[in-house]
């Protein structure tokens, strides 16, 4: 799965470059109070909340943006390994279904951000412990993984993806597994590279947004999309 994966990566490396694109966000929330950049992800403080309505408005606004985009690169990467695999005429379906992909996912992507932003604000509130939120915060994204794959390959809306992701992972929990792994070694690798550079010139911070923009999301985008498409080997296999 994994060397299938390069290789779609490998031959979908100029749709994977779009993700660079959301390098322009880096300075801007290295700028913006609540929030910092570590080991290549955008980290939002959640003491924001206690601030000025006006700083809440930017940053809102900024992960909103963010995610717009993000949506929209993500859906062409999982169509292009989906054109990949199934032959799909890219021409048609890019005028025809990838900006509706695209608004499907960031749509699902804004629930997901703010439920995941409201159970954290809930948890400070009552004073839990930040490591406990965050490993809620983890097991609720884990469990909708397979969420973009399955509106842009089943062509599903929100709701019917969010059933059939579940449906896929209740019935292959260890591609689940599988992909959680991987993504903690490249996050444990990222980590390791950022401190490692840092140690020579202090430059690590911004070299690891590039990693993990360029190879990290659109190489983990691709694996997801290839264990996903074998949901439809495993019906034949088990119709046969």
């Amino acid at each position: 799965m994994f060397g299938e994966a390069y290789l779609n990566y490998k031959n979908n490396f100029v749709t994977a470059l779009a993700f660079a694109l959301l390098l322009v966000f880096i300075p801007i929330f290295a700028m913006v109070a609540n929030t910092n950049i570590e080991s290549g992800t955008i980290i939002v403080d959640y003491s924001l909340m206690a601030g000025d309505a006006f700083g809440m408005a930017i940053v809102a606004g900024l992960v909103v943006l963010f995610l717009f985009f993000y949506s929209m690169f993500t859906s062409i990467m999982i169509f292009a390994v989906r054109r990949e695999q199934a032959s799909v005429k890219l021409k048609y379906h890019l005028m025809e279904q990838i900006e509706k992909f695209s608004f499907k996912v960031f749509f699902f992507y804004l629930i997901l951000a703010a439920v995941i932003f409201a159970i954290n604000v809930a948890a400070i509130g009552i004073g839990l412990n930040v490591a406990v939120s965050a490993g809620i915060s983890f097991i609720i994204a884990a469990l909708f993984l397979f969420v973009p794959q399955s509106i842009v390959i089943d062509e599903f809306s929100v709701g019917s993806a969010i059933a059939a992701n579940l449906d896929f992972i209740s019935k292959n929990s260890g591609y689940l597994l599988y992909v959680l792994f991987v993504g903690a070694a490249f996050v444990g690798l990222t980590a390791i590279v950022e401190f490692a550079v840092d140690n020579f010139i202090y430059a690590g911070h911004y070299l690891t947004p590039i990693i993990v923009l360029v190879f990290i999301v659109p190489f983990i985008e691709c694996l997801k999309a290839v264990i996903y498409l074998r949901k439809f080997e495993l019906l034949v296999a088990r119709a046969d």
